[in-house]
């Protein structure tokens, strides 16, 4: 039993209305359809997504070629009046009798196979485990928590500094939400944040962080305290919507906050899967004032000709990326080569370069050796609560005024 689901079909629905999505989806039934085989079973199962019952399979491993059949048959681009439309999906399978005997358990299985495949991004497929079902009855018991706590607002948010390597100065922060429920804990991101893009409550978290981002730097700009921008993460389900620019645009307003104080960060698998969208979005946060990041990259699929098309400002390092160097950059000369291309990448194309997860000392001077104009990792600063946070503020406030004074000495001098 294969479960697809297409990615971000919501976004096609919301831009183009529902017709051209039916339109749409019948273009895919066809296409899954000439890819199977007669004895095969295909069903529109719910809205965007499709049920693939496959009969009489030699092997297991048979239904991993066959999902990578229909992974194929999706991808090419389908006309959309003017437009074109490439779109992807993610495949959950349960194997008979293994995963089940009965279509309830079948169909119970690949979907949580489907869940897992979404939550590791667009264009995934994943099989059904044990420890799928466990991570299924865990996500609903963290659900009904997780809505009480995003509707009392018991979410907050850490902010990580980042520093320019060249001057040492503070050059803005990331806010990271956290939860911390009475019953539960400390909830890690890796937990909640799947949980929310699977439940829609994405969009809530996402308009919470926001929100709570823009006024706290206002707060800290009645403060006397200087202003330095703050990124915010969009996942790939928010930035799918259409209203996203008008979304950043309505919360800027509301919070009297300029735009240069806020950048939004987008993974590079995200911004891959519908770069022309993702170009024109990119472009309407620009326009607004506000600078995109491409964040995690290096770990996605992102093809150079696509990239120099995004107006974005800069780009992130993978902290995985970091971490294979380890403490001694030096004793890694394959990973090294790779951070180093990167760096270049970024130079070559106007870009600035942001390496995250630094933890050593010999990582920061070999970065800074090589280039890279700026950090974050726990060596520099961990994330901290907004009241601890300011420090960073005040202390980039104290050198500034250090500064200036030296400027103005020097002045009279003369």
């Amino acid at each position: 039993m294969l479960l697809l689901g297409v990615d971000g079909f919501r976004a096609i629905n919301e831009a183009w209305g529902h017709v051209t999505g039916d339109r749409i989806l019948r273009t895919l039934g066809q296409r899954l359809r000439d890819v199977l085989r007669g004895g095969d079973t295909l069903a529109r199962f719910a809205g965007d997504e499709f049920a693939v019952l496959l009969a009489e399979l030699d092997r297991a491993e048979d239904a991993a070629l066959v999902a990578r059949r229909l992974q194929a048959a999706v991808r090419d681009p389908i006309a959309v009046g003017e437009h074109e439309v490439t779109l992807s999906v993610c495949i959950g399978v349960a194997v008979a009798p293994e995963d089940g005997e009965r279509s309830a358990g079948l169909l119970q299985h690949a979907a949580a196979a489907l869940h897992q495949a979404k939550a590791a991004g667009h264009g995934q497929t994943r099989f059904f485990t044990g420890d799928l079902d466990r991570s299924a009855r865990e996500r609903l018991e963290l659900e009904s928590p997780f809505r009480r706590a995003l509707a009392a607002g018991e979410l907050w948010v850490a902010y990580q500094p980042r520093f320019d390597l060249r001057s040492g100065r503070l050059d803005g922060l990331e806010a990271l939400a956290r939860w911390d429920d009475p019953q539960l804990g400390s909830v890690p991101p890796s937990r909640f944040v799947p949980l929310a893009e699977a439940t829609g409550l994405i969009h809530d978290l996402g308009r919470v962080v926001l929100e709570s981002v823009l006024a706290q730097q206002r707060a800290w700009a009645q403060a006397g305290l200087p202003v330095v921008p703050v990124a915010v993460n969009l996942s790939a389900v928010e930035f799918e919507r259409p209203d996203v620019v008008q979304r950043v645009r309505t919360a800027l307003a509301t919070a009297g906050a300029g735009p240069h104080w806020l950048e939004i960060e987008l993974t590079e698998s995200a911004a891959m899967v519908d770069v022309e969208r993702t170009t024109a979005t990119i472009a309407g946060l620009r326009d607004l004032g506000v600078a995109v990041s491409i964040d995690d990259f290096g770990a996605g699929y992102a093809s150079l000709a696509q990239l120099k098309r995004l107006p974005v400002r800069s780009l992130k390092i993978d902290r995985s990326f970091l971490r294979e160097l380890g403490e001694d950059p030096d004793a890694r000369p394959r990973d090294a080569a790779v951070v180093r291309a990167i760096i270049a990448l970024g130079a070559t194309l106007g870009l600035d370069v942001v390496a995250e997860g630094v933890e050593h000392e010999a990582q920061r001077s070999f970065l800074t050796r090589e280039g890279c104009g700026f950090a974050q990792g726990f060596l520099l600063g961990r994330p901290l609560p907004a009241e601890q946070a300011r420090t960073w503020l005040e202390q980039d406030g104290a050198e500034r005024e250090t500064t200036e004074e030296g400027t103005t000495a020097e002045g009279h001098a003369e």
